[in-house]
């Protein structure tokens, strides 16, 4: 199958932790990224096409910021060999101004090319 990734996905060393930005409650953690995406263990099934506004809970001495607001798409959903978690890969629809400052260092320090 050709792949569709117009970067290469990074699969992060640390495991940050994912909630909804509304209203506080746990989504997941981030398990790969890339420039375009990232993938998401999920403890709740997503439907593909569900637009959602995140929190990222990252490491502030690293990046200079606690947490990054994302605009995301799910474009896929499917359970895990791991009992009760969903793998989901989203879409970044809308980075903020502290995602786009920090995505490299997420990138270069937190990941390795897979």
């Amino acid at each position: 199958m050709k792949e569709k990734r117009a970067s290469a996905r990074h699969e992060t060393f640390e495991y940050w932790t994912v909630t909804d930005t509304g209203t506080g409650r746990r989504i997941g953690v981030v398990v790969d990224l890339n420039r375009e995406g990232l993938r998401i263990h999920c403890e709740e099934s997503v439907p593909a096409g569900r637009v959602m506004h995140v929190t990222i809970h990252v490491d502030k001495r690293i990046t200079g910021v606690e947490k990054i607001d994302l605009e995301v798409r799910c474009r896929w959903c499917r359970k895990t060999r791991a009992a009760k978690l969903n793998a989901a890969g989203f879409a970044i629809v809308s980075p903020s101004p502290d995602y786009i400052k920090v995505e490299g260092k997420l990138i270069d320090f937190f990941s390795v090319t897979v």
